[in-house]
């Protein structure tokens, strides 16, 4: 089975302040201003410590989590994005995962943004929340909003599902859980509704206590494989936005082939760096460690071209693959400029 890295799904894919189901709509703001409660008096929380990327990557939900409510996903790698999303305000980064089914739908997205304050936590999250009207008494962390959106129905062809969204804020991280029902589009929005809030709210609680978790352990830091040992420290030009470990599910669902197997697979890891001169565009590295060198060459021969609208290459040293990328997450990128830089980065990596 050829594989073709899905680019198509992580540009647009879990995006902090836009809805799914408008990726491209361009949307202005104004100062947002700390929350306050019912006597106009601003609401306080704690502040907990500032945990890193790094870090924070093992705080997003895992596949324990998920399916126990939600059967048939899988995760695609983690996004280090950086403070790439220009709609947010005073954060540091924010980072986000997204889980497909089978047929490489989108079926849970979650991401978890650090603030430089509890109380621009509160201020942005009520902002991204504005149409959220969803009454709830399951409050979580500090604050909660759930909002819901109906199906978009088109008789004659695909329509859109709904689906619900979880928002909270635990000190100085803004958090979202999103769940894209998978049952009939045209049942009553009231079935649908009750089919999604029991599942989301089991999911953004154990979102809850597994951020809480990470915060209170200092020493959590990314397990040293062989694979996160061999990610390159940050080029000439670029800064360093985060690393994870990467799953055989991960890959999978990354190159939409759910269906081989990664023979001789050992670990995988990814690295993400934004570029100093064009700081919408990201380098992206992913290493695979095989069982021998003859298993990380089949998988780059199983290898084809990119898609369009990213600059990417392959290559190998010894039993480790890499896969190498540039791309704009959130905007367009300079093509031709990133397929110059990929070359140079391509050489210093793996030498």
């Amino acid at each position: 089975m050829k594989h073709i890295k899905l680019f198509g799904l992580l540009a647009v894919s879990v995006l902090a302040g836009c809805t799914w189901f408008q990726p491209d709509v361009t949307v202005t703001r104004t100062t947002v201003t700390p929350l306050t409660d019912d006597t106009n008096t601003t609401v306080t929380t704690t502040t907990y410590r500032d945990a890193t990327a790094d870090q924070l990557s093992l705080a997003l939900l895992t596949p324990t989590d998920v399916t126990a409510y939600v059967s048939d996903v899988n995760p695609l790698p983690l996004e280090f994005n950086g403070q790439l999303d220009t709609y947010l305000q005073d954060y540091d980064f924010y980072l986000a995962r997204q889980w497909n089914d089978a047929e490489g739908n989108k079926i849970i997205g979650n991401a978890i943004t650090r603030y430089t304050s509890a109380e621009a936590a509160q201020a942005n999250v009520a902002d991204l929340a504005a149409e959220c009207d969803e009454e709830t008494d399951q409050v979580i962390g500090d604050v909660t909003y759930v909002c819901y959106v109906e199906p978009l129905l088109y008789y004659g062809g695909p329509s859109d599902p709904g689906y619900m969204t979880y928002r909270f804020v635990l000190g100085q991280y803004g958090v979202r859980v999103d769940l894209i029902d998978t049952g009939d589009v045209f049942d009553d929005n009231s079935v649908i509704y009750d089919r999604l809030k029991p599942m989301l709210y089991r999911l953004a609680l154990a979102q809850a206590d597994r951020l809480q978790d990470v915060l209170d352990d200092e020493t959590l830091a990314l397990v040293d494989t062989p694979a996160v040992g061999e990610l390159p420290e940050a080029p000439d030009g670029t800064a360093l936005l985060g690393s994870s470990a990467v799953t055989v599910e991960e890959w999978m669902a990354l190159t939409g082939d759910e269906s081989s197997e990664l023979t001789g697979f050992a670990s995988g890891a990814i690295r993400r760096f934004l570029l100093d001169e064009r700081p919408e565009e990201v380098l992206e590295v992913i290493v695979m460690e095989f069982a021998t060198a003859e298993q990380a060459e089949a998988l780059l021969a199983d290898f084809e071209a990119p898609t369009e609208g990213i600059a990417e290459t392959q290559k190998t040293q010894d039993n480790f693959f890499f896969d190498i990328s540039i791309f704009s997450p959130f905007g367009e990128m300079d093509y031709a400029a990133a397929s110059v830089d990929l070359t140079t980065y391509a050489t210093l990596i793996a030498e």
